[in-house]
């Protein structure tokens, strides 16, 4: 990458001049979303053109377009809550106690008399060695009593709660869905005629900045106000090289998150799950299943980029 410098007062001015509204906030913006074109996102402009007013109204979803100087609207985007969970607690101790119970029962039969019941405690002996052996037969009692509390509480909860469709996980996060992001390409061309002439020496897409300049802080702001630990987004990338997954991983630090899972609507069943923390933690309180640069969220992305928003004197224009 070279050396950088951080983004100038007078690049922050011309930003400046871009604002960012709610879509009703302005009843003229119902003609404008009219205009809007993407070649690549046709799908989104679709949905914002059919039910985004509608649904920025009801608060279902929140709408949010960003107007050049002109009025124009360059690039809308949509937030609304959602909820990340990691599913691991009650699926492995269920599996646990499923093993306990089986080692249980069958050196209880084995006391007996119970021919296969021996054959498998054998068998068991054999794979564990000994003393292993031994020690996992001085735990079993207590060990397989505790787990059948337990055990009993999960079933419990689930003969009290009448909704059948609540499903036990191990850990919730909250968390808020970057549901729709696109660009007009209408106004690209006005967006590279702007950068060179003033961001001669940025290497960033108009999509890029915008995310960063508008889109994070807004989610910066909720979570100062309520609990959110994550930001996600579905990822419709139909490219076999994987080129929109790429740029969101690129260019916005999002990353698959194998270790979490979450709700997924039927219209983004063929997406990429992807997410990122918004505030960043501590290194060891990273999942192990996360590598080590997964402590970081949008927060220290955010000023990162800013940080190292241009290039030095002499290197080639990356727009």
């Amino acid at each position: 990458m070279g050396n950088t410098y951080p983004i100038t007062e007078e690049q922050k001015a011309i930003l400046s001049t871009y604002t960012c509204e709610r879509l009703t906030a302005d009843q003229g913006n119902l003609v404008k979303i009219q205009k809007f074109y993407s070649a690549r996102g046709h799908g989104l402009v679709h949905n914002l053109r059919s039910f985004g007013w509608e649904e920025d109204l009801n608060r279902s979803t929140a709408y949010y377009v960003i107007k050049n100087e002109q009025g124009q609207i360059v690039m809308f985007f949509s937030l609304k809550c959602g909820s990340l969970f990691d599913p691991g607690y009650v699926r492995k101790f269920t599996e646990e106690f499923d093993e306990t119970r089986t080692i249980f029962n069958n050196w209880r039969l084995a006391q007996s008399g119970d021919e296969a019941a021996q054959q498998y405690m054998q068998e068991l002996r054999h794979t564990l060695g000994n003393q292993a052996y031994f020690e996992r037969l001085k735990t079993l009692t207590d060990e397989y009593y505790e787990k059948v509390y337990m055990f009993s509480d999960i079933k419990a909860d689930k003969r009290h709660e009448p909704n059948s469709k609540i499903i036990r996980v191990d850990q919730s996060h909250p968390a808020i869905e970057l549901v729709e992001f696109c660009v007009n390409d209408r106004t690209k061309r006005s967006w590279k005629d702007l950068s060179r002439s003033s961001f001669d020496r940025s290497r960033h897409t108009m999509g890029q900045v915008f995310f960063w300049w508008f889109i994070v802080p807004k989610m910066l702001e909720i979570s100062r106000l309520i609990g959110c630990e994550y930001a996600y987004l579905f990822a419709a990338d139909r490219d076999p090289d994987g080129t929109l997954v790429r740029y969101y991983e690129d260019a916005l630090h999002f990353r698959k998150l194998t270790h979490l899972g979450t709700i997924k609507p039927y219209y983004d069943m063929n997406c990429f799950f992807m997410g990122c923390r918004i505030f960043s933690v501590e290194p060891d309180m990273v999942h192990p299943d996360e590598d080590q640069e997964a402590c970081h969220g949008l927060d220290y992305y955010c000023d990162e980029f800013f940080r190292h928003f241009n290039l030095t004197p002499g290197m080639d224009d990356m727009i």
